[in-house]
């Protein structure tokens, strides 16, 4: 193995004995009896997505069914406990006469990372500092089969609820801290994700591959008055270089997330909207032996914008629309275009021992490719809440 392959799982291995060392000490063991309660909650999934994409007159379909499952857990009002897992299976329809090998198969499953997130309010309300491990439990290689499948569900348009099923060891921490000021509240924060490698079958046995490490900066800033909420959220992602085999190659744009919203809560209605851009900085490729930036963007803006409503009927009972718009606009070679439209119903039923099940259903239209490329969607989902 590569000396930087040896390097790096010795930083995210850090990382793991960091976050369990964390786990033991943050628990208090002597606080008073507030402090060791637990409180559990457990939310189970059913996403089911389908596609129909059309292009140069013939049709195919993606669809996936996945199973995400979430548990938080709080010990006290300092300490927080979050596992998370998805398990998904995708499949593909090709149309008629579609030139696809025989022996390739059409779908692609199986059991995603599990992440594992510990939170501890080092100053309660004002101060939280995170440490997360994403425990390579999922796919951390991929076949020849397996990645033309794979391409076909990471598109960032069709936003499949699982694109990826692995992305090898990672581990992360973080520092979050907020102040209020009457009706104003501030906050921001950083963190550092260190990120392991991967195999390509059709290469090399090896883990070759590995995505660069990235630096997240965000800042908030929100004001209430009254029933109205309102917040604006710059996030700041900084990559470092993909290498492959210990080289160099590749290195992502810094990307500029800034969020917008708007937010009213009644004693029956409740309605919010946003406008959410994404900003994304020219990439950097190997010429000779140092990362040069492309002279033309690559990568267009993007642009999301939404609106959500909800009525609750009785106590125990809400109805809620929601309709969405994402573009991605040209990039600098005018190429790259794309927009989607969702218009989604649903209902959250509470249940007895405070048990709540939601049910939501969506319809999309839009298109790809600077509209050569006509899509369609629907969507399900089902989420049962589970306190304990």
């Amino acid at each position: 193995m590569d000396l930087y392959l040896v390097i790096e799982n010795k930083k995210i291995i850090r990382f793991a004995l960091f976050f369990i060392l964390s786990c033991c000490l943050l628990i208090p063991q002597d606080a008073p009896a507030q402090y060791r309660q637990a409180h559990t909650v457990v939310h189970s999934s059913i996403f089911f997505q389908t596609w129909k994409i059309t292009e140069d007159g013939s049709e195919k379909k993606l669809t996936q069914w996945a199973l995400p499952f979430f548990l938080s857990r709080t010990f006290g009002s300092r300490l927080q406990l979050m596992l998370a897992e998805s398990n998904a299976i995708s499949l593909l329809d090709l149309p008629d006469g579609a030139k696809w090998p025989s022996q390739d198969p059409l779908s692609f499953g199986g059991i995603g990372d599990t992440k594992i997130k510990l939170s501890y309010g080092l100053v309660p309300n004002k101060l939280l500092i995170t440490s997360g491990l994403s425990l390579p439990t999922g796919k951390n290689a991929l076949s020849i089969p397996e990645s033309k499948i794979f391409r076909q569900f990471s598109s960032e348009t069709l936003a499949f609820r699982v694109g990826k099923l692995g992305q090898g060891l990672e581990g992360s921490i973080g520092l979050v801290g907020m102040h209020e000021m009457g009706p104003v509240t501030i906050g921001g924060g950083g963190s550092y994700l260190a990120r392991g490698a991967y195999k390509q079958l059709d290469i090399s046995e090896e883990a070759g591959y590995k995505p660069g490490n990235q630096y997240n900066g965000v800042f908030s800033a929100g004001l209430k008055m009254s029933e109205v909420n309102l917040r604006s959220t710059v996030i700041l992602t900084q990559y470092e270089a993909d290498q492959f085999f210990g080289q160099k190659e590749f290195q992502q744009g810094m990307e500029t997330m800034v969020d917008n919203r708007i937010s009213y809560q009644g004693v029956r209605s409740s309605a919010s909207a946003f406008i959410r851009q994404t900003i994304r900085n020219r990439n950097r490729f190997m010429q000779g032996e140092e990362l040069a930036m492309e002279e033309k963007n690559y990568q267009g803006m993007g642009l999301m914008m939404g609106l959500n409503v909800g009525y609750r009927l009785s106590r125990f009972t809400e109805v809620r629309g929601m309709v969405e718009h994402k573009r991605k606009l040209a990039n600098d070679f005018g190429q790259g275009r794309s927009q989607v439209s969702t218009i989604s119903l649903g209902m959250m039923a509470q249940l007895k021992r405070d048990f709540a099940l939601q049910i939501d259903g969506q319809f999309s239209q839009g298109w790809m490719k600077d509209e050569a490329v006509s899509i369609q969607g629907l969507g399900a989902t089902t989420t049962l809440t589970m306190p304990f």
